[in-house]
């Protein structure tokens, strides 16, 4: 599992454990994350993220950002979401 956390300048948006997550990365395209990743710190530009929470797709629109991954947390800092 993966904690994934996404987090505005207003608040903490998103705290959840998840198995996997599908980033829009900073070339147009996408890049997946599953539980043991590399550690990785990159920009995100907008778009939509995708995450799979006990076999339910959730995807949620965010802005651009910075994406932090670490261990099996990924921290994902954006202007905006939604």
């Amino acid at each position: 599992m993966l904690k994934l956390e996404i987090i505005t300048p207003e608040k903490k948006v998103l705290s959840e454990e998840v198995s996997s997550l599908i980033v829009p990365d900073n070339q147009g395209g996408e890049m997946g994350i599953l539980p043991q990743h590399a550690a990785l710190v990159t920009l995100t530009q907008g778009g939509v993220l995708t995450y799979d929470k006990a076999g339910v797709e959730i995807s949620i629109e965010i802005g651009s950002g910075i994406i932090e991954v670490s261990e099996d947390t990924v921290n994902i800092l954006v202007a905006k979401v939604g």
